[in-house]
């Protein structure tokens, strides 16, 4: 894969079809250490606002940040060491970078005017999955210097078409390989094979769709450009919350057919 080849705009969202694997984190790295060398640029994150701000030390060492981070808050994959990689990349190259999720912890200092945003447009949004995408989507509208290039690092859907993303779209495919996901039943984070060219009668189906179509076929990491070809991948989880997604909801879909757990 060329990178490169992708026409990137002044906001870019850089979606994953999962946020357990690591491939996705490893290319997302990539693109920004590329846009990175071309212009500033900032990075919006769907995480916690207040936890990314207290990884923010000044002249903290690497060993110490990475702690701080596996220490936080966060979710799992943002701990990983793959996702580590990206943080500790934006922390010691001073890039800005923000959690933008709508998210509130009990800790949280109510003070904080980022937080009384959040807090504010939760109570006067309900429609839990769309809102919450237009309230990073608004929130980055608010923290962002217009001067730079920003980076929103979601899943899929929050940059997607289906929730209007003002910017880029660049969407994250594969055809089978693990994950790491968040167990409800065990309440832990569990690892587990997956294959997204295989029927699964879970999936809800749009008119004229077939269980189990699979378009993307290469063998070899390759970026799609929007209409084609078109998909079924999952969502967030493997075998529930599963969604249609396809080439023509972003303008570009960067396809690895084979990925391994966080």
């Amino acid at each position: 894969m060329d990178i490169t080849t992708i026409k990137y705009g002044r906001l870019v969202g850089i979606g994953e079809s999962s946020h357990g694997t690591r491939e996705f984190q490893d290319v997302r790295l990539e693109i920004i250490q590329h846009l990175h060398s071309l212009s500033p640029i900032q990075v919006f994150i769907e995480a916690n606002y207040i936890a990314i701000e207290l990884l923010k030390v000044p002249g903290i060492s690497r060993q110490d940040y990475i702690a701080k981070v596996k220490r936080s808050i966060l979710f799992h994959h943002l701990k990983s060491d793959a996702f580590c990689k990206i943080l500790w990349f934006l922390q010691s190259n001073h890039i800005p970078y923000f959690g933008v999720d709508m998210q509130i912890n009990k800790a949280e200092p109510t003070f904080n005017p980022v937080v009384t945003w959040i807090r504010k447009y939760r109570g006067q949004n309900k429609d839990k999955n769309l809102n919450r995408s237009h309230g990073m989507h608004a929130l980055i509208e608010l923290l962002r210097d217009p001067s730079t290039r920003a980076i929103f690092l979601a899943h899929n859907y929050h940059v997607s078409k289906y929730t209007s993303f003002p910017g880029t779209k660049i969407g994250f495919a594969t055809r089978e390989g693990t994950v790491t996901q968040y167990d409800n039943s065990r309440r832990a984070f569990v690892k587990r094979k997956f294959d997204y060219s295989k029927p699964d009668p879970t999936i809800t189906l749009a008119p004229g769709e077939k269980a189990g179509e699979q378009h993307l076929d290469a063998d070899n990491p390759t970026i799609f450009k929007s209409s084609e070809k078109s998909f079924l991948v999952s969502g967030e989880a493997v075998w529930s919350d599963r969604q249609l997604m396809a080439c023509d909801a972003f303008d570009y879909v960067i396809f690895i057919p084979h990925t391994t757990a966080l």
